[in-house]
């Protein structure tokens, strides 16, 4: 009888990491850095617990950039 092989990181520790990417607001370097691996790890090891048919919403992104030309508009308008 063949002996199942364990994984690298119990299921207890990888619902740890999903925990702090998804609900604590970590982004995946804080993550990876605290717990030493590497996004490669963190993202493969997601896309076998989780399925790769998962879709993660991107962060929400300011709209607008501020370029210089921004900045002296807004440096211009009187907002008191």
């Amino acid at each position: 009888m063949k002996k199942q092989h364990e994984p690298a990181y119990p299921a207890r520790v990888r619902q740890k990491w999903y925990f702090l990417l998804e609900k604590a607001g970590w982004t995946a370097a804080r993550v990876c850095r605290e717990h030493a691996i590497s996004k490669k790890t963190l993202y493969k090891w997601r896309r076998k617990d989780r399925g790769s048919r998962e879709r993660i919403p991107p962060r929400a992104q300011p709209a607008l950039k501020l370029t210089p030309a921004v900045i002296a508009f807004v440096e211009a308008e009187d907002l008191d």
